[in-house]
């Protein structure tokens, strides 16, 4: 008797689980050796609502950005802007804990923690992604325009 897809499909399923569950096991076994009980529940705590977070705000929010920027903007621009979102949401998501100023507090009086002006630093940031999402869409405004001139002028069969 020979497989079918859907064996295999299975298969794989069990073995990811089984390696993510492994995986969740093993981190929270070393997170209960390394802090005690109570801190242990402060950061299971910590991970839920972030899940249910990313779960009823985060991906509901991505989603309908998603379908906007699909039904809004032109095929020409769409790419760039895709890509000028995701750029914007990464960005501030890794400057999120410096721009809040986390881990100041555990170094007080070290001026070496966090020194930097990150309000400036993200701005530029951000700046980078939008003129690098503006350079490809007009690249691709200029090649598609390109494309329609050269076909108006070209000689036609008839």
């Amino acid at each position: 008797m020979g497989h079918s897809v859907g064996d295999s499909v299975t298969r794989t399923r069990v073995i990811a689980f089984a390696v993510g569950y492994g995986i969740m096991i093993f981190g929270a076994l070393g997170l209960l050796r390394a802090v005690s009980l109570r801190r242990a529940g402060q950061v299971a705590a910590w991970v839920a609502a972030a899940d249910v977070l990313h779960d009823f705000v985060l991906a509901p929010l991505v989603c309908v950005l998603g379908l906007v920027i699909a039904r809004r903007v032109a095929p020409t621009w769409r790419w760039p802007v895709r890509a000028g979102a995701i750029g914007t949401a990464l960005v501030l998501a890794l400057a999120y804990p410096a721009m809040r100023g986390f881990g100041r507090e555990s170094a007080p009086g070290n001026p070496s923690v966090l020194p930097l002006d990150y309000r400036t630093a993200v701005l530029t940031a951000l700046g980078i992604v939008w003129a690098v999402a503006a350079l490809w869409a007009l690249a691709n405004w200029r090649s598609k325009r390109r494309v329609r001139v050269s076909s108006m002028h070209s000689p036609s069969c008839e």
